[in-house]
Parts: C-alpha cells; sequence; structure tokens
C-alpha cells in the first residue's frame, strides 16, 4: 500500500503543468487542496470516537484510491482540487488510524517492536512508489500513473480486507477499538 500511495508523489507538478495545463499556481492549488483535506481529514479523525478503528482505516483508504481515479480523469484544475480535497481527507484519517490499529492489535511487549517496524517500512517504500511512479510517467502519461496508482490501492485494500475477513473466521477477528482508543477512553483486548 505504501508504495501505491506514494507512486504520484514525483509526477504531481507535471500533473499540473502538463495534464492539466495549469502552471506553478495549478501545481500550488492541488497541494494546498490535499493539505487542506488532511487537516480536516485529522478533525474527523478526532470527531469520529466511536467509529471503529477497522471502517475509518478502510474508508480512508478507499477515499485515497477514488481521490486518485478522479485525479487521474479530472479535466479541469477545480475538479482535480476538488479530489485532491477528498483524498487530503482520507489521507488525514488513514494514518492515524493505522496507527492506532497497529498499537491496539499487537500486545504491550510487542507495541514498540510493531510500531518500529511500520514506521520503518513507512519511510522506505515510497522510495520503491517514487521510482516506480516516475518510470510509470515516463513510459505512459500522469494521468496513467494516477490510475495505477488508484487501482495498486483498490487492489491493495480488497485483498487486506478479504485476508482480515479469512482471519475473523474461528477467531476474535479485530478487537473492538475505536478512534477513542487511542486517547484512553476505549480498551481493546490483548
Amino acid at each position: 500500500a505504501f508504495i501505491f500511495l506514494s507512486l504520484v508523489i514525483p509526477i504531481e507538478v507535471i500533473y499540473a503543468k502538463d495534464s492539466l495545463g495549469a502552471g506553478d499556481f495549478g501545481y500550488g492549488a492541488l497541494l494546498g487542496s490535499w493539505g487542506a483535506g488532511m487537516v480536516a481529514g485529522g478533525l474527523a479523525f478526532a470527531a469520529a470516537a466511536r467509529v471503529r478503528l477497522a471502517t475509518l482505516l478502510a474508508a480512508s483508504t478507499f477515499a485515497i484510491a477514488a481521490a486518485y481515479l478522479a485525479m487521474a480523469v479530472a479535466d479541469s484544475l477545480p475538479l482535480a482540487c476538488a479530489a485532491a480535497l477528498a483524498g487530503g481527507v482520507g489521507n488525514g484519517v488513514q494514518w492515524v488510524a493505522a496507527m492506532t490499529a497497529a498499537q491496539g492489535l499487537a500486545g504491550p511487549a510487542y507495541q514498540s517492536r510493531v510500531i518500529a517496524v511500520l514506521e520503518s517500512i513507512g519511510a522506505a517504500m515510497p522510495g520503491v512508489g517514487f521510482a516506480l511512479g516516475g518510470v510509470v510517467c515516463a513510459l505512459t502519461s500522469p494521468r496513467a500513473t494516477f490510475l495505477v496508482a488508484a487501482v495498486g490501492v483498490a487492489v491493495t485494500l480488497a485483498v487486506a480486507l478479504a485476508a482480515a475477513r479469512r482471519e475473523a473466521v474461528g477467531s476474535r477477528g479485530w478487537p473492538p477499538m475505536t478512534a477513542s482508543s487511542s486517547r484512553g477512553t476505549a480498551t481493546a483486548p490483548t
């Protein structure tokens, strides 16, 4: 997922300038829209204290995939910015939900180890995504790169959901954690 989520980052300038013909202003507007969405996503996560983390994680990842798909087909800067805003909201919810879920799923003795591995993967895999995104863009187009990212994120999400469903059969499944678990108002079984 980290690879596909970061696939478009190195080609956003080319997308804004060449695909949308929006120039420097357009690139800034796209980044600003994604950033504003991330702030809104962080606030949405805080407000969603009673929503299960698995639901937040799946919905936010889907929002990013949908935003990438919308950006692949957007024919104007305002449409691309609207998609970026929605993707930013997903991004703002996703990382906090992922970290909170990882902490809740790991036993207390393993939390620091699990988070260290997650953070390490989160630091290393975008490099692979950047390189792959550059190659896809060079061989095709910025729009095709957004499409590949959208499909990659969606397929990764579908595989993860199927694996989680299989794991839940015959086991307790995900702990009944909510967003408020990160604030200590709910507990998860270990």
